[in-house]
């Protein structure tokens, strides 16, 4: 039986009404029950290319020594999840596609998979569960010092949880997961990389030159803020590190590969 790290109550947004939730740390044997419930939400999706949906397969690696998933259970059904996936050396480490030197992939983590049932969007679960997800790679005591993601442009709720309450920066944009464009965020934990504010510029997400400008001239997104022109992100110019004795050691740099859009 799965663990259950905490309980409460959430609105369900057809009916108003507030039902009971659990969320629980998942293993395998929920992969059938999980891919079900991805098929179901994906399907309905108005715009599919937010999500990049797993294969069973590949989604195996986020349980046991390769991962944590976190499961959402309203009424007993699952009607959420998050999960993380710690690539090691393999060819799909983020840690490439930045420039981490090969000794520093094995403290890599990936922000992985997040789907919240759209009757219960709204009550902040994607940032709840974030918060659960970091405390319980903590408790069991999974290390890692660098984060990575890949979010659409256009999916909000994750970049708000990401940028805002996780202090991710936006650092590259490319094509992944075939053909599908995606931001990639990242963090250093040991040594966060900052922005300088006062070189702030906000860019609409539709503006994938633009973007891409800036990135090449070495800003960093920080923030996303949602109104009547849409997504917006604000970029600044990134600030020069001062690198700590290990850094030196292990020589990372970051070295993005520019790519046009």
């Amino acid at each position: 039986m799965n663990r259950v790290i905490e309980s409460g109550s959430i609105r369900k947004q057809s009916d108003m009404k507030l039902y009971s939730y659990q969320v629980e740390i998942l293993d395998k044997s929920c992969m059938e029950e999980l891919t079900l419930f991805q098929e179901s939400v994906y399907k309905k999706m108005a715009d599919k290319s937010i999500y990049a949906p797993f294969a069973a397969p590949l989604m195996l690696n986020n349980f046991g020594l390769k991962g944590i998933t976190l499961g959402l259970r309203v009424q007993g059904d699952i009607k959420g999840f998050i999960s993380f996936h710690f690539p090691g050396p393999s060819q799909d480490n983020f840690g490439r596609d930045v420039g981490l030197v090969e000794e520093e992939l094995d403290k890599v983590v990936h922000w992985d998979h997040c789907l919240i049932h759209p009757d219960f969007r709204g009550n902040s679960m994607q940032e709840r569960m974030g918060l659960l997800l970091v405390k319980t790679a903590a408790d069991m005591n999974r290390y890692y010092r660098y984060m990575f993601a890949t979010v659409s442009p256009q999916n909000y709720p994750s970049l708000h949880q990401l940028l805002l309450q996780q202090n991710m920066l936006v650092v590259s944009m490319k094509i992944k997961y075939g053909n599908l464009l995606r931001l990639i965020l990242f963090q250093d934990i040991l040594n966060p990389l900052r922005v300088e504010a006062y070189s702030a510029v906000s860019i609409n997400c539709g503006d994938l030159p633009s973007m891409a400008d800036l990135l090449e001239r070495g800003y960093y997104g920080y923030n996303v803020k949602q109104g009547e022109k849409g997504i917006e992100i604000i970029f600044a110019k990134g600030e020069t590190r001062e690198m700590t004795i290990n850094d030196r050691k292990e020589s990372s740099s970051f070295r993005v590969k520019k790519q046009s859009f």
